[in-house]
């Protein structure tokens, strides 16, 4: 995320920083915002006492990094993310969050992503 001095002295047009942002989001999400509003419902559901913003925060956090070099350690990447502390991490919490990306980055364009209960169980894996 860039800081405040960063945007100041940003020299990029507009068209510049919008197909920037598209590209983002296509990484990120490369089925759109249906795919974005099912991540935002899932982390909603599992987290409740959290905003869905910084949820989904968090959540692009990770997921960003292992879109642009898939040998990026997953650890290395959760460690930088947690620094961030949008949101209350927790060892549970952690597990949750890195079994629905493990899941979203083998997603298809049916977008048939496991149930909060599946994921809850997938999640004991990475305790």
């Amino acid at each position: 995320m860039p800081s405040v001095i960063q945007r100041m002295f940003d020299n990029r047009s507009k068209d510049e920083k919008e197909r920037d942002y598209d590209a983002f989001s296509q990484r990120v999400f490369p089925f759109g915002d249906e795919q974005k509003n099912k991540i935002g419902e899932l982390l909603e559901t599992l987290f409740p006492k959290e905003k869905r913003k910084y949820l989904l925060l968090h959540y692009i956090l990770i997921k960003d990094p292992l879109t642009l070099n898939e040998k990026d350690d997953y650890e290395a990447i959760e460690k930088k993310a947690n620094k961030r502390k949008v949101v209350k991490i927790t060892p549970e919490f952690k597990a949750v969050v890195k079994a629905l990306v493990l899941a979203d980055l083998a997603i298809d364009e049916k977008l048939n992503y496991p149930t909060p209960e599946e994921l809850l169980e997938e999640s004991k894996k990475y305790l």
